[in-house]
């Protein structure tokens, strides 16, 4: 009887465990391969009429497709720290929270991740706590708080006064950094950016607890560009931002990515227009520029 019953736990597991697999799969399978892709590239006519669909496809390109499908089932949680409601402003930062940016040293060495808007101070923070470190450790060292005059911070009385300095530039900073994130409802995947809304922008589900029509305006800050292949942000985005309502593509590249993304949504020709002079003055290796599509 206990061998029966085993039998069937474990084959239920199975069976649950197939289903999540099937569920993940047919998820992903609305995101185009990378044969697809290529193939739209080849015979998209907006890319033909400026010459940049002859081409060769880079590998910059294919590994979008290939994190749009790798990413395709990611989850934040869909938890939030500060319910929409308490929020009175009408802007939505994707990418954004409290603490964007660099979490770790590693970060800052390895450039793993870009500072936000929300959080533009990250890097000069991370210099003042390495600051701190030496202020504590090294007896004689130079001020490189203005490495452009070093003064040697030789007596306690000069350590003071630079921790003291330290102490209120950091302060100042942080206020700032709360002030400039309060404009901004935001929204991030990874908890350690402390968003107001924990969740992945590619998930119906997690997505769902935003109501309809809830921002007059929404920014894409620093987000990977692989996310437009995902037709789930391209739902949230219609469905999220009010009639009217602006959609605000920051430092975006690779214009025949962003060409495929919205080739068959409503903002095709909003985006082609804007693409116009990129591609004809330089091709499809352009330099960051912003998309802004009206909803």
């Amino acid at each position: 009887m206990k061998n029966t019953i085993g039998f069937i736990i474990v084959k239920r597991r199975v069976l649950i465990s197939f289903l999540i697999y099937l569920f993940a799969f047919c998820c992903s399978a609305n995101i185009m391969t990378v044969k697809e892709f290529k193939e739209e590239i080849k015979n998209n006519s907006f890319l033909k009429e400026h010459g940049v669909n002859e081409e060769p496809v880079t590998s910059q390109e294919t590994d979008k497709v290939d994190y749009a499908h790798e990413y395709a089932n990611s989850k934040g949680g869909g938890k939030f720290n500060r319910p929409l409601e308490q929020y009175k402003g009408d802007t939505l930062l994707v990418g954004g929270g409290k603490n964007v940016g660099y979490h770790y040293k590693k970060d800052y060495e390895e450039g793993t991740k870009i500072p936000s808007k929300s959080d533009s101070t990250n890097w000069k923070i991370y210099i003042m706590s390495r600051m701190e470190e030496r202020l504590k450790n090294l007896p004689l060292w130079y001020d490189l708080y203005e490495p452009n005059v070093p003064v040697k911070i030789d007596t306690i009385e000069k350590k003071a006064q630079l921790a003291k300095k330290i102490e209120q530039e950091k302060q100042t900073e942080l206020d700032n950094k709360i002030q400039e994130t309060n404009k901004y409802y935001t929204i991030d995947i990874d908890p350690l950016s402390e968003p107001d809304f924990i969740a992945s922008f590619t998930d119906l589900g997690e997505m769902s607890k935003i109501p309809d029509n809830s921002f007059q305006n929404v920014i894409f800050e620093s987000v990977p560009l692989f996310l437009l292949l995902n037709p789930n942000t391209i739902k949230t985005l219609e469905r999220i931002t009010k009639p009217g309502g602006t959609i605000t593509l920051e430092n975006s590249m690779q214009p025949r990515l962003l060409v495929v993304a919205f080739g068959n949504t409503k903002w095709k020709d909003q985006v082609y227009k804007q693409l116009a002079n990129q591609v004809k003055y330089f091709g499809n290796n352009t330099n960051k520029f912003d998309i802004i599509l009206k909803n």
